[in-house]
Formats: structure tokens, sequence, C-alpha cells
């Protein structure tokens, strides 16, 4: 049923996302760049050929332990969120592939270059994209804890909600507004 495709352009590493960022029809992939980084790889195939090009498009080391595709601003795109210091970057895409770098920053507490928070990103309550942020617990036997990061797609005023838990209400700084957005697509590396 399944054979080892032929071709050598293919990178060595890990795939993280699996996504036609550019579409094209072809799936391309968000791989690991240095320790904790993200370089993505256009799908340029041919029938029995494989062929995944390195792009310039690439976070650095500690930036990209766990990534997410969704649309966040409401535009239609898909867009690329990824964690690091200081907690998550999401990078606003074009739908043709390519990505504004650092388009929006989210100040997550408890988090470092190595305990990132893992992140769930979800409508959970009024048709714009939400997040979950689970922090902690990872690396160091360190007690956990979730929070809420409510979108409420406002260009002015930051969003408030409570977490889960009893914790105090948390901001989820606004983006472009937008009646409707939906996840495109998810996919998460839960970073261990």
């Amino acid at each position: 049923m399944f054979t080892l495709a032929a071709g050598t352009q293919y990178p060595d590493s890990e795939v993280h996302l699996v996504y036609d960022t550019n579409e094209d029809g072809k799936a391309d992939l968000a791989m690991t760049y240095v320790d904790g980084g993200a370089q993505w790889w256009r799908n340029l195939s041919t029938a029995g050929a494989l062929n995944i090009a390195a792009t310039t498009l690439t976070r650095e080391g500690n930036t990209a332990r766990t990534q997410v595709l969704a649309d966040f601003n409401g535009d239609g795109r898909v867009d690329w969120l990824h964690t690091g210091p200081p907690g998550i970057e999401i990078d606003f895409g074009d739908g043709a592939g390519g990505f504004t770098l650092d388009s929006f920053t989210l100040a997550i507490p408890g988090t470092d270059s190595n305990d990132n928070a893992n992140i769930i990103p979800g409508d959970f309550d009024d048709g714009k994209v939400d997040l979950i942020a689970i922090i902690g617990g990872a690396y160091e036997g360190t007690v956990g804890h979730t929070d809420l990061y409510h979108n409420d797609g406002m260009a002015s005023s930051p969003a408030r909600c409570t977490s889960p838990s009893s914790r105090s209400p948390q901001v989820f700084p606004p983006m472009a507004s937008s009646s409707k957005a939906r996840v495109t697509t998810t996919s998460t590396a839960i970073s261990i």
C-alpha cells in the first residue's frame, strides 16, 4: 500500500506542521530549525519525485517549540503561532506562502526559553479563536496550570476572561476585528 518516496530532496529533521501555505495543492512542512526553532519547507514534488525545498522563513532556536496554525485575526488566511520568550508570537499569513514575522506578541508569565506554554486554540464563546495555554509541569516536575486567553477581536482594548481555575483574569490583547474567525487547521507539537 505504501512505499518509500523516491527523491533525495527531503530535510533531515522533525516535522511539526503540515499545511499548504501557498495554496498550490501540495502540503508544505514546518520542521525543526536549530534547537527549538522552525523552518518552512516548500513542497515542489512532481509525480514520482519527492522535492521538499527549504525556504528562508525561519524562527530561531527556542522560539517555536510549540506551533499552531489558525486564522487568529479573522482575515481568512492561516496564521502561524509559535511559543518562545516572552510567551507566544503570531506571524500573520499572506495566503501565498509567507508570514509577516512578529505580527503579534503575547507575554505569558511563567514561560522561558525551555519552559514554553503548550497552546490549544478553539472558539470558547463567540466565534473568534481563543487560546488555552498550559504552563509549567513539563521539564522540572513543577506544578502546572492552565489559563484561557480570550480573543475579543477588537482593535483598541484588551479582552479579559477568567481562566478555568480560580486564577485572575487573563489578557489576550486584540487583533483585527471580524465577525467570524475560523480555525483553518490545527497542529500542536507538545514540548516535553
